[in-house]
């Protein structure tokens, strides 16, 4: 039995060890799919091909480095690179090197980096500074890359950062839940992928949120993302509208982190929708329809922070994320002086019915006994209901059997319903 465990464990043990190797190695069969490339043909000054130069790809944040010698055609492709910065540093025999900066790599894209070397002896080093190309040329799909620039200065409300998706071409608001449809096709026919894992609901087959929180992936941590609308490479799927593809941060040799906290409050201001209006009681007891604001607060704060625990080899970085909102939920009752009508609570003639009979859906409580019978039944006094000791919409809710959030309080007026949202990278 011993022998059995001691060899169960070594055998866990060596898988682990397997699957720790196969992740760390840069091979080829990795997937596109939260990685870009940098491809290019090198040529002299007279524009034929270098072939079997050295092309070597370092990343300014990590320093992690990837070299790939050019093909007979001086053709290169350096594939399963991290998005980022990098420096790109060619050489051949018989010409100087050249390196080139600033080179941007985008998730599930690849960057065209043409070299042109010098003859040795002409200049030590040749230095470009480069750029991310604005049109794709070596992909022939329909993709949008939003980036950290875009991520962090343009305003957004709710700090979704999949809203920034209906930058994209061909891309609207389906509905008011925060979802997007892709050419004219719905929501649930969109995938949508954060560092290659599945970030969709199952059943209503759209983003993870949706209404009950503002987001899955806080705005903080992700790095960047790419749309994808049509002609999908081969590693995309289970989608016919639009695929979202994002990657969260890592850590670097720089230690980095943020803190930040937005307040949206309904009361600062005096700006009221038109659109927003109620039967408010008045003095005389009529109602007239006048503008209502409800109230909404938001609180959005967290931190995030990264770094090196071993220099150029192993990084960490961390995300918290606490979103806070009381929103309300809004009824306007269609007669609300019946909606207001005083309640007497008073024992129906008959006595109470059966305890089951007043606890069960709304098919199931006595119809012929009033509201304030049925208040009564369940222990409800008429001073409750007289000095408001009980808000007025849960008599109805008790009396009606109904959800405390279908009615309310006022005509026009809201009651509230608190949502936290946590996120952890």
């Amino acid at each position: 039995m011993k022998k059995t465990v001691a060899v169960l464990v070594r055998f866990g043990f060596s898988l682990l060890g397997v699957l720790f190797l196969l992740n760390a190695l840069p091979g080829t069969a990795r997937a596109q799919q939260t990685y870009g490339s940098i491809n290019g043909v090198v040529t002299d000054p007279n524009g034929a091909v270098v072939p079997n130069a050295t092309i070597l790809a370092s990343n300014e944040g990590t320093s992690t480095a990837v070299t790939v010698n050019a093909d007979g055609s001086g053709s290169y492709i350096i594939t399963n690179l991290q998005p980022g910065i990098y420096d790109v540093q060619t050489t051949a025999s018989g010409f100087s090197p050249a390196k080139q900066t600033g080179v941007r790599v985008e998730v599930g894209l690849s960057t065209t980096l043409d070299v042109h070397l010098a003859l040795a002896g002409q200049a030590e080093t040749v230095t470009v500074t480069s750029t991310a190309p604005v049109i794709n040329t070596a992909q022939s799909v329909f993709s949008t890359n939003v980036d950290q620039t875009e991520l962090t200065d343009l305003p957004i409300s709710q700090r979704r950062w999949s809203n920034f998706a209906l930058l994209s071409p061909g891309a609207v608001p389906d509905g008011s839940f925060g979802d997007v449809a892709f050419r004219g096709l719905g929501y649930m026919f969109d995938n949508n992928t954060v560092d290659g894992a599945a970030n969709t609901r199952g059943f209503f087959a759209e983003e993870v949120g949706r209404t009950r929180m503002g987001y899955s992936t806080s705005l903080e941590s992700v790095q960047e993302f790419q749309v994808t609308t049509s002609n999908y490479s081969a590693e995309y799927g289970h989608a016919v509208g639009g695929v979202i593809n994002a990657i969260t941060k890592s850590g670097t040799n720089a230690l980095h982190g943020d803190a930040y906290y937005y307040l949206r409050d309904s009361t600062i201001g005096g700006a009221y929708t038109p659109f927003a209006t109620g039967a408010v009681l008045q003095p005389n007891g009529s109602y007239l329809t006048e503008p209502i604001k409800p109230l909404d607060i938001r609180n959005q704060f967290g931190a995030d922070a990264g770094g090196p625990v071993i220099k150029n080899k192993l990084f960490w970085y961390f995300n918290f994320d606490d979103f806070r909102r009381d929103f309300p939920l809004t009824n306007i009752p269609t007669t609300p002086a019946n909606f207001f009508a005083a309640i007497t609570v008073a024992p129906p003639s008959g006595g109470c019915p059966a305890a089951a009979k007043l606890s069960g859906g709304n098919s199931s409580y006595p119809k012929t006994l009033t509201n304030g019978q049925i208040l009564d039944c369940r222990g409800f006094t008429q001073a409750q209901v007289q000095f408001n000791l009980i808000p007025r919409f849960f008599h109805r809710c008790f009396a009606e059997n109904r959800r405390s959030d279908h009615l309310f309080p006022q005509a026009g007026l809201e009651t509230e319903r608190q949502q936290h949202d946590y996120g952890f990278v």
